[in-house]
């Protein structure tokens, strides 16, 4: 089960898994949720978002995330951020584009002289 964190001053989005199909469980975050400090808590249990729209000079992300941290609503270790995220494509995409290049060039040799190079592989 992998949760997701992303903030930027003054609002958070957290996913949580088991949140999904479950609106039961949307009333009990709010609840924990009751902190001076957050203007708004949108929930949306076909997803498993929660965005937290809170005042960040009165209140911190950490206070949130610690908040539901020990109710038992998320698990920061299994939290994956935006920035993970992105490494993880950009280095997937590094990845493709690297084996294109290389494609189009053995292909551009094997073109200009096939056997010359097929002898250099041996």
């Amino acid at each position: 089960m992998t949760y997701y964190l992303h903030s930027v001053p003054g609002r958070l989005r957290v996913k949580i898994p088991h949140l999904r199909q479950r609106p039961a469980e949307a009333a009990a975050i709010r609840e924990v949720l009751r902190i001076d400090g957050i203007h708004e808590v949108k929930i949306k249990h076909l997803t498993g978002s929660v965005v937290v729209h809170y005042d960040s000079a009165q209140l911190s992300e950490g206070r949130i995330v610690q908040a539901l941290e020990t109710s038992g609503y998320f698990d920061r270790s299994r939290a994956i951020s935006c920035d993970s995220q992105l490494q993880a494509a950009s280095s997937k995409m590094a990845e493709k584009c690297g084996r294109a290049v290389f494609g189009w060039a053995v292909g551009r040799a094997l073109e200009a002289n096939g056997l010359g190079v097929l002898a250099a592989f041996i």
